[in-house]
Order: C-alpha cells, then structure tokens, then sequence
C-alpha cells in the first residue's frame, strides 16, 4: 500500500472522528446533568481551559475548513472561527474583506461537484511559552472530500501559530503564517 494511500485512510479517519465530535457538540443535550455514571465533558472547543496547543490546532482546523457550495468565500470559515481569535487576526474574521481577496482558482468546481475541504492539523512542535504568549508549530493537510466519500490531497503546510492569553477566555490564535522551521 502506497504511502498516499495510507495518509489518506489516516486522514479519512481524523475526519471521521472530528466530525462526530463536531456533530455530537451541534445536538447533544446542553442540559444533561452528570451523575455518578456520567461524566459531563466541556465543550472541546472552548479556549477557556484549554492548553496553547489545543487552541492553535481547533482555530487551524476550522479557518481551514471549507465549504465551496455553502460558503462565498474561505474567509467565511476564517469567521466561523472567531472565537478562538484575539487581535490582530480577529479584526479580519469579523468582517467580510472588500475587495474580496482574489479567490483559490479551484473553488468554482469544488462548488459545482459539492466537495467539502477538510483540515487536519497536528502539533508538530509544542509550545513555546513567553509570558501570556505563546507559539505553536503546526502541519495542516487539507483533503479535498467528494459526496462519493473519495478523498483527494489538496496541500500540506507547516504554520507558526502565535496566541495571546486573554484573562478569562484563555489562549487564542493572534496571528499564523507559513514557517519552513523544522519541527
């Protein structure tokens, strides 16, 4: 078996597994009440309590998370993250770019064919912590996912994720940008 191949079952399987927790978050019951058999687990993508590394991994997930045949633009996914954002990167994500940036050539067809792109990102280097900043290292792959359920590699990076610890909602994603750093 082809090392894509076995990438792209692994990742198949991180998507799987980040979906049901997603779906589980959107319509499980808010109300339950934990009892000695039951453990009442927080939101995971809460910040609040959450370690640097946990919080650069949801923010990248999501901001590259698209949805072509739902969503305009990539910078609608950018919002849909905003919680997980402090300034400066959260001045983007609340308003919509205008001009809008120039779109990813392949979005049209990706729209068309109703694909989703998913992001999966993994520390690749723990965080660096200096006072209430924090860095993280981390690889993003995002697949492109056909309603067929095939999967088709789209791109790999390795980003520098910086997050600021706010009082009260913890630590959020102040900026990322491409690092060629090695792990």
């Amino acid at each position: 078996m082809s090392k894509l191949k076995i990438f792209a079952a692994v990742s198949a399987a991180a998507l799987i597994l980040l979906g049901t927790i997603i779906v589980h978050q959107l319509t499980g019951d808010r109300n339950h009440v934990a009892t000695d058999s039951h453990t009442d687990i927080s939101d995971p993508l809460d910040p609040t309590a959450a370690s640097p590394e946990t919080v650069a991994v949801n923010a990248i997930t999501i901001i590259h998370t698209w949805r072509p045949s739902q969503d305009d633009s990539a910078w609608q996914a950018l919002h849909r993250a905003h919680a997980l954002l402090t300034d400066p990167i959260v001045r983007a994500a609340a308003t919509a770019p205008d001009p809008p940036p120039r779109p990813i050539p392949e979005w049209d067809s990706w729209s068309r064919s109703h694909d989703q792109i998913n992001a999966v990102v993994i520390v690749a280097k723990a965080a660096l912590l200096e006072g209430d900043d924090a860095t993280v290292v981390v690889r993003m792959t995002q697949l492109v996912i056909h309603p067929d359920g095939a999967t088709t590699p789209y791109q790999t990076s390795l980003l520098r994720v910086q997050l600021h610890h706010v009082d009260g909602k913890g630590w959020l994603v102040s900026h990322y940008q491409p690092t060629q750093e090695t792990p």
